[in-house]
């Protein structure tokens, strides 16, 4: 006979990630609406596409997507805080940040970035602080940033 001992927080755990789902054919994860409050630690390296809205994650800190090297789209509707620093970014894809209205603060400090461009940084309507120290920028073109409509107020 075996005996199996569960912490409620493995029922937690397990009970969340039964609502979670994967495509592998899409390379797609899916966490909708379940009330999470940071990244799930068990997300497929191979995943290319992160649909994580509808939770309570607020901020997602160094290192939280390090694994995911060939992750093209993450949608979070309520991110206000996002750190990517110290990675091995070349560079930022046109409108790549579009689907996160409500982030305030983004950390692409100590990467490879090279250059910048206007459309990079679209829809981020809500943005204060961006960090780009320690890449290796030769000039930013004054239209870089004319297409975010929160600075300058």
């Amino acid at each position: 006979m075996l005996l199996n001992i569960v912490s409620l927080t493995d029922l937690q755990v397990a009970w969340s990630l039964a609502r979670s789902s994967y495509d592998p054919l899409k390379m797609v994860y899916r966490a909708k609406g379940q009330g999470l409050t940071e990244i799930p630690s068990d997300i497929p390296a191979q995943t290319e596409q992160l649909e994580l809205q509808r939770n309570n994650i607020t901020s997602i800190p160094a290192g939280a997507l390090s694994n995911l090297s060939h992750l093209k789209r993450l949608r979070l509707d309520s991110l206000i805080y996002l750190d990517l620093a110290s990675n091995k970014f070349k560079n930022i894809p046109d409108s790549v940040f579009s689907s996160l209205p409500q982030l305030e603060n983004l950390y692409l400090s100590a990467n490879q970035i090279s250059q910048l461009s206007d459309e990079q940084f679209l829809g981020l309507d809500s943005l204060r602080y961006l960090n780009l120290m320690g890449n290796p920028l030769g000039s930013i073109p004054l239209e870089t940033f004319s297409l975010v409509c929160s600075w300058g107020k």
